[in-house]
């Protein structure tokens, strides 16, 4: 049996590394960093992500996405949209891994060093990455419009479009 290479789950290692790297350097920034225990289980024959904006208190205790309330109710979703597009893997981001009780609780004030920023943009790369590696993915991207991390995330999303229009192609 020849063994085949993982580049999806090489990717997201890197990303995990560079959370923990920027984490190193966030201090006593108060979200904390909460990973997603699944991405240990990613592979290259993945169908979609779903990506929300950042975890709450459930998920930083269990590192694992969209287990809390909202994550509940969202799952409702989830299991139709991979029942209608017969989807076989999927997995769960945030445009940020730092955790807070609620996403309009994190606000530029509590970025000073701009970890949170960094972070999206770290977040933003990874998906990109993701879809380069297989451009049959779908990327569901939902949250609060009005919050800080939203904000920035759809920035930085912009700008990545403008440089790689084929991003946001429909397929």
């Amino acid at each position: 049996m020849i063994a085949t290479e993982n580049n999806a789950k090489k990717i997201v290692d890197s990303y995990i590394e560079l959370f923990k790297h920027l984490n190193k350097n966030a201090g006593i920034l108060e979200p904390k960093l909460g990973l997603n225990k699944n991405w240990s289980k990613i592979t290259d024959s993945l169908d979609i992500i779903y990506c929300g904006d950042n975890p709450g208190t459930k998920e930083l205790e269990s590192q694992e996405y969209f287990i809390g309330d909202a994550g509940i109710e969202l799952m409702h979703f989830v299991t139709l949209t991979n029942k209608v597009f017969e989807n076989k893997e999927s997995v769960f981001f945030n445009k940020t891994p730092y955790s807070s009780a609620r996403t309009n609780d994190i606000r530029p004030n509590d970025d000073p060093d701009q970890i949170i920023k960094k972070s999206i943009i770290l977040t933003i790369n990874c998906l990109y990455k993701l879809w380069k590696n297989n451009r049959e993915i779908k990327l569901f991207i939902f949250g609060h419009s009005s919050s800080y991390i939203v904000r920035i995330f759809r920035k930085f999303l912009k700008i990545k479009v403008q440089n790689n229009p084929d991003f946001a192609k429909k397929h």
